[in-house]
C-alpha cells in the first residue's frame, strides 16, 4: 500500500559510502549492503516518508521505469529490509 509508513530500527547502523551504504544491526549481527537506490530508500525511510513519497522521489530519477515497476521494486526492498529487522511499518 501506498500509504505507508516505514520507521526505522534504532540500533541500526547506518553507514553511507560512495557507492551505496551499509546496514549493520549490532544486536543480532544481520548486515546488509545497499546500492545507491537503497540507501535512498533508506534515507527516506529515517525522514519517515511514506511510501508513495519515495515512489514519486524515485520517479524523477527514473523516468523511463514505469510507475507499477518502480513500486514494486520498492515493495520487494522494503519487504527484505522488514524481514531483516531494519524497519517496521508505522
Amino acid at each position: 500500500m501506498d500509504t505507508d509508513c516505514f520507521i526505522i530500527n534504532d540500533r541500526t547502523v547506518f553507514r553511507e559510502e560512495d557507492d551505496g551504504a551499509f546496514l549493520f544491526d549490532p544486536e543480532t549481527g544481520s548486515l546488509n549492503c545497499l546500492n545507491k537506490t537503497g540507501a535512498y530508500i533508506w534515507r527516506m525511510c529515517e525522514k519517515g516518508a511514506y511510501k508513495k513519497e519515495i515512489i514519486e522521489g524515485l520517479q524523477s530519477s527514473f523516468k523511463d521505469v514505469p510507475e507499477d515497476s518502480l513500486s514494486e521494486d520498492i515493495s520487494t526492498f522494503l519487504k527484505l529490509m522488514e524481514e531483516a529487522g531494519f524497519i517496521t511499518k508505522g
